[in-house]
């Protein structure tokens, strides 16, 4: 019964000697993986502050957005003026939508985000056309220009007048001078010559003797 109990003894004691072993080894294991751990967080660099999300400038990221719909003309510099509401504005116009424009807002660039395609019409100078996105010179052949209207035109070349024809035009405009009738007019006093502007009205002509008539001037 002594060598039972004394056999009890010692393999229970050698149990217990492998139980405190293997804790220990798992103490161990344990500190060495965390010591791995805090040695590799202080190898590590801190993370860099461009990595993380930035808020977002709304005015300037609804300019770029405007101008990318044709809207905004003006500067994207993050300034949300006058013209910058106008862009806005222009924008409602044409979408019918009815954003607040006093302030550049999320949801009014995400109603700008939302269009794809150009919005407001391209507006061009005078010489120039819509060409896709972006304005081209006209360009007319020779002997046109561009009209009012954007249109080619011909060009309307002053002629010289021909002396001929500004001469005609004196003669036409100067007074006609009066000229003698080439008659004879015989009254009491004798025959003389009609005078210049005058013309008889008489009964009885013998050639161009008048007589017993009237002499008329105008």
């Amino acid at each position: 019964a002594e060598r039972s109990n004394a056999a009890e003894a010692a393999n229970a004691a050698r149990e217990a000697k492998l139980a405190a072993d293997q804790k220990a080894k798992d103490e161990n294991l344990a500190n060495e993986q965390k010591a791995k751990e805090e040695k590799l967080a202080a190898l590590t660099p801190p993370a860099d502050k461009s990595d993380q999300p930035a808020l977002v400038d709304l005015p300037r990221a609804l300019q770029a957005e405007l101008r990318r719909v044709g809207c905004n003309t003006g500067a994207v510099d993050g300034n949300w003026n006058a013209a910058a509401q106008r862009s806005l504005d222009l924008f409602n116009k044409h979408t019918g939508m009815k954003l607040d424009v006093k302030t550049a807002s999320a949801d009014a660039l995400d109603a700008v985000k939302g269009k794809t395609t150009r919005v407001c019409p391209l507006v061009c100078d005078h010489g120039f056309r819509a060409d896709g996105d972006r304005c081209a010179k006209i360009t007319c052949r020779a002997g046109f220009e561009v009209g009012h209207d954007n249109t080619c035109e011909r060009i309307e070349v002053n002629r010289p007048v021909k002396r001929e024809k500004s001469e005609r035009a004196k003669a036409e405009v100067a007074p006609a001078k009066p000229r003698a009738s080439g008659e004879m007019y015989c009254g009491p006093a004798g025959c003389r010559p009609v005078a210049k502007g005058c013309h008889l009205e008489g009964v009885s002509r013998n050639g161009n003797i008048v007589t017993s008539a009237r002499e008329i001037c105008d």
